[in-house]
Order: structure tokens, then sequence, then C-alpha cells
């Protein structure tokens, strides 16, 4: 009769919990520090106000904080478990037993993960029990830690099966944490540096727009995506659904590792790479990335030095070749564990070369005329173009085309503009295009350009009286309870900034029956930067600064802030009026 196949090894498993027991204790007593024992400060002060405040801004904080806790303990549990893996004997003492490959495995595994969620659901518990009598619903509280519970939980699965997983590939214990480094940020990084080259070489390419791969990176794409909200009777957590993704990535990659564990040969203890099919992967890894780090920050040295496209090609082609010999090779030598590698391994690093050519020819070139390439009009939501204090939405649709065809304009002329050098300087400009696509993909174009007839028309769209009302329009209504403070500024005779407290009330009337006025008559324009001496010089540089707060209604998160800048332009007829007429200042006549 055939035995059944056992996943689990009860002596395994308790020998493993006993022996790494002050990792898990250390791992509790940190979070302990960091949420519990605030919270039950806070509620032995007694001051409900202050204790709902603490455990707001406490909850907020681990959630941010539970995505480097799992990244780290991750790795940490990995190397404690399958520590095993890295060491000759053990890995013999392991073989010897009459315990099959799959029961080892889901045993470390297991003794590995469950000590840090028991941990994390005793946290949740004693941080539950402490924040009973903080001020917020008993619901609302049980909801806040049970998220806390799931969301530490789940991304410590994530890093653990990840590091897992690369302990199966590697049989070396320094290599681990090394290789748990790089996969965490090789994709990201990798698609960063081919687009730093691109932009390099690319016309209007010199703005980098989000990363396609940087779900690849689950340590930047969770800290950038997970947060908490909460009022006194509701929590949300946003991106559910990247956590649920990456669980299901979590257990593709632990039975992945699984499978690596059963074919795995325990005689490879101390090797860099331990499954041998995958070592031509990890040198074609090792060298890409040797090449293109090494190219791009090689041209970027010595770019200065030349400016033909001819030029440029043969000093790309050198560092990427360079950088390719260093990281081929010393892949080989830690394969091998020899630095005896250079006889018989000279037909791949050919081979390197060429792609390495190639790849400068494709760059330089622009082989594939990336420059030239623009959304549909159809496909775009919004553009957002830049200036010195954030961004101009352009969302009409009248405005996204003319936009449009002032982009194609610039690249029509794209050979004016790609032989401006150092004397140009001063009659240049710099202009930037966001595309915000309607299936959620960026592009983005930035041009040096003269100061000409396609800078001037980029800048009349920006003066499209919906663009203008969108800039001074802030996410919080100018209203008398959202205003926190105002204040005009303007110039003195000694050089110095004089400044006049504005009351709420002043705020909202000048917002409302100074600046809406100007908007509408189509008198308030954006700013040239470049153009600023064909202005009215008589007029002095001043502004208007509002700065608003809110508390979303119920909200125990932080205060929402906004503010509001100004220019008094000289065409800006009502504002001029306003100031005169309610502070005395008439900007036409001021004595500096």
């Amino acid at each position: 009769m055939k035995s059944k196949i056992s996943f689990f090894n009860a002596g395994i498993f308790k020998s493993m919990l006993k022996r790494f027991w002050p990792l898990w204790t250390a791992y509790f007593a940190v979070w302990f520090m960091c949420l519990p024992l605030p919270s039950l400060v806070a509620r032995l002060q007694g001051v409900k106000e202050s204790a709902v405040t603490v455990v707001a801004a406490a909850m907020k904080t681990s959630v941010e904080a539970s995505v480097v806790s799992g990244f780290l303990m991750g790795i940490l549990a990995a190397m404690a478990v399958f520590g095993f893996l890295y060491n000759s004997r053990s890995c013999g003492m392991i073989a010897s037993t009459p315990v099959r490959r799959e029961a080892v495995f889901c045993s470390a595994y297991l003794a590995g993960a469950l000590p840090v969620l028991a941990a994390n659901l005793l946290i949740a518990v004693l941080n539950w029990l402490f924040t009973l009598s903080s001020g917020i619903e008993g619901s609302c509280i049980f909801k806040m830690n049970y998220i806390l519970f799931a969301v530490n939980s789940m991304e410590f699965l994530i890093f653990f099966s990840i590091a897992a997983f690369i302990a199966m590939l590697t049989a070396n214990i320094v290599a681990l944490p090394v290789l748990y480094l790089i996969f965490n940020f090789v994709f990201l990084g990798m698609e960063y540096v081919v687009r730093m080259l691109y932009c390099m070489f690319v016309f209007g390419y010199n703005e980098l727009p989000d990363c396609i791969l940087e779900f690849m990176s689950p340590l930047i794409y969770l800290f950038t995506r997970i947060g908490l909200s909460a009022t006194k009777t509701a929590v949300t957590l946003t991106n559910w659904s990247a956590l649920l993704g990456y669980i299901i990535a979590a257990v593709v990659l632990t039975v992945a590792a699984l499978l690596l564990y059963r074919k795995r040969r325990m005689e490879s203890a101390g090797d860099v790479i331990a499954v041998k099919s995958l070592r031509p992967v990890f040198k074609f890894c090792v060298t890409a990335c040797s090449a293109l780090c090494f190219g791009l920050l090689f041209f970027v040295i010595i770019s200065s030095l030349f400016t033909s496209l001819s030029t440029s090609m043969l000093v790309l082609s050198a560092g990427l070749i360079i950088g390719a010999f260093i990281g081929y090779f010393a892949s080989e030598m830690l394969l091998k564990k020899s630095f005896h590698v250079f006889k018989g391994s000279w037909k791949g690093f050919v081979i390197t070369v060429i792609l390495c050519i190639v790849f400068a020819f494709v760059c330089v070139t622009d082989l594939f005329d990336l420059s030239s390439q623009l959304p549909d009009a159809d496909d775009i939501e919004m553009i957002v173009c830049s200036r010195e204090s954030g961004g101009y939405n352009v969302t009409e649709r009248s405005d996204i085309d003319a936009m449009l065809d002032v982009n194609k304009a610039i690249i029509a002329d794209r050979d004016k503009y790609e032989s401006l050098d150092n004397t140009d300087l001063e009659n240049t400009g710099y202009v930037s295009i966001r595309y915000k696509l309607k299936d959620g993909r960026v592009i983005c174009r930035g041009y040096t350009l003269l100061i000409d007839d396609n800078y001037k028309a980029y800048y009349k769209v920006l003066s499209s009286k919906n663009v203008i009302n969108d800039i001074f329009t802030p996410e919080i209504p100018v209203t008398v309870q959202n205003v926190y403070s105002a204040s005009f500024v303007y110039p003195s005779g000694s050089d110095e900034l004089n400044s006049i407290s504005l009351t709420p009330e002043q705020a909202v009337d000048f917002y409302e029956n100074a600046l809406m006025k100007d908007i509408e008559n189509g008198a308030k324009k954006p700013r040239i930067p470049e153009m600023n001496g064909t202005a009215n010089t008589d007029l002095p540089d001043s502004y208007v600064y509002i700065e608003l707060v809110t508390v979303p209604e119920g909200s125990i998160m932080d205060e929402t802030y906004d503010s509001l800048v100004v220019n008094i332009d000289p065409d800006c007829t009502e504002c001029i009026a306003w100031l005169k007429a309610n502070l005395n200042i008439d900007l036409n006549n001021i004595d500096l």
C-alpha cells in the first residue's frame, strides 16, 4: 500500500521555534513599543481628545511602517529557518533523516511564518483592548486593528515568500540577503537606468514618467500606495487589490520554492546559485545590470567633452562594453569560485559586445523614432504642464487639442532646438508636457526651446480661462471657516518685503470679488518666466498669500492643508483696485 506524502514534521517545526525564539521575541517587543504602548499611555492620561489623536497617528504610522517591517522580517525569518541549506553538515543531517523534502520545507516555512503571525495577532488584540475607551466607536476600533493585523501579516507573508524562493535559488548565506535586496529593486532600477539613457539621446525625453515596472518592487509599490484613513465612525484602507495581487504572487513563489527544493542538490551548499539551469540567467542579469549602470555613469562623466552623434555612440558603446566585461567575468568567478575564468568564456562575451553596440545604436539614433510618438487626442484624459509652484491642468478638449498641436510644432522644429549650445541659454526656456491617458498611463515630454513662436504658443494655451480658473480653485474651498491665515506681501525701499495681514473675511472678499473677476475678464494670465523683462516694470512684484486648512467631518486623522499664491500682475485691474480700496495701497504709485 502506497503511503501518503507528509507535508509537516512536528520535530523540525518545534526545533526551529525553540532555536530562533529571540528573533520572534524581538519582533514582538519592537511592535509593542511602537503601537500598543503609546495607546496605553494615551488611555492612562485620561484625556479623550488626546487619546483619539495618539491612536489615529499611531495606527496610520503603523500601517505605513508595516511595509518596512515585513520587508526586514521576511529576510531575517528566511535566513533563520532555511539557514540549514547553507552548511554542508546541516544539509547532510537533514538529508539523512527519513523525512520527505516536502515535510522539511513546509515545516521550516511554517516555523518562520506562524510566530510572526501570532505576534501580529497579539499586538492587534492588545492595541484593541488599550484603545476601547479612546473616544472612537468600538466597531471602528475593532476594524482598525483588524486592518492592521491583516496588512501586517499579508505584507510579511509577501516578503517572506520572496525570501523563501530566493533561499532555494542560492546556497550561500551571504548571497541570500544580497539577492533578496536585488530582487526587490532590480526591475525598477533597470527601467530607470534605461529611461535615463533615453533621456540623454531622444528629443523630448527630458522627464521620467512613473515607472511601468514599479509593481515589480513590492517595497516601493506598497509603501507609496497603502494608506489608512479614518473618522470616528469609519475606517478604510486604500488599495486592498494590490495586497491581494501580491498575496497571489506569494503563493506562486512559495509553490515554486517547494518545487525547487525537491530537486535541489544538497551538495551545492556554498554555491551562489544552487540551481544549475538558472546559472546562465544569473550571469545574464549581472552582465546586463553592470553594463547599463556603468555605461550610464561613464557617459555622464565625460559627455561634456563631445557633441557629435558618432562620438556619443562610440563613448556609450565603450561604457556598456566595459561594464559588461566587469559583470560577465565577475559572475563567472562567483559561479565557478575561481579567478581563472578567462579561458573558454570569450564566445559568450563577444555576443554580449555585439548586443551592447546594437543597444547604443538604438539609443543614440532613436531608431524607433520615439521622439515623434505622441498619444491620440481621443486617448488623452488631461494634460499637466509645469510651472514653478505646481502644474497647469489642461482638461478642456479644445485646450488639449491646442496643446497637442503645439507639441507637434515643437517636434517639427527639433533640428533647431537640438542644435542649441551654451551660448543660447539666455534666450531659452523649458516647457514640460505630461499626458495623462484614459487607460492610466502617463507620457512625459520636456523641451528646452528658444523664446520663439512655439514657446509663446505653449503659454497661450495655458492662458485659457478654464486653465487659469483651475489653478486658482484649490481643493479646499476658500471660505471664512477654512482660511487659516492670509497676507499681502509687497517690496519696500530697503529691498525687504512688507507684509499686511488679512482677516479671513478680507481674504474671501479678495478671492471672490477681485481675483475671480480678473479671471473672468481674462486679465489673469500665467507669467512667462523667461519673458519677465518685457512686463511692466513700473509695477512692483507683490502677491496675496492665502493658507487654507480643514478637518474632514468626524476625521481623526491629520488636518488637510492647501494654499493659494496670487501674483498681482499689471493687467489685474480688479485686484489692484481692491488693494487700493481695502488696504490703501496703490501699486502704481508705491514708493520703493
